[in-house]
C-alpha cells in the first residue's frame, strides 16, 4: 500500500515535488514526538527529545533542500 501510494504521489506531483513533501513530512513527524512528550508529562525527557526533533527536522529540511533566493 505505500508503495503504490509513492508511485502515485509521484506521477501526480513529480520526483521534485514528492522530494519536498516528504521532507515536511519528516518535520511534522519531529513535531510529533514533543507532543508525545508533553502528553505522558516526562520533564526528564524534554531536553533529549527536543534535541532529537532538532535533528530529525534539520533531515527533513535537508531533503527539501530549499535554494536560496538570490
Amino acid at each position: 500500500m505505500a508503495a503504490a501510494g509513492a508511485i502515485s504521489i509521484t506521477r501526480k506531483i513529480g520526483p521534485k515535488a514528492e522530494q519536498v513533501l516528504y521532507g515536511f513530512f519528516l518535520v511534522i513527524i519531529a513535531a510529533l514526538y514533543l507532543a508525545f512528550v508533553a502528553y505522558f508529562g516526562k520533564a526528564t525527557a524534554w531536553r533529549v527529545e527536543t534535541v532529537a526533533v532538532v535533528l530529525f527536522a534539520l533531515i527533513g529540511l535537508f531533503g527539501v533542500r530549499l535554494r536560496p533566493p538570490w
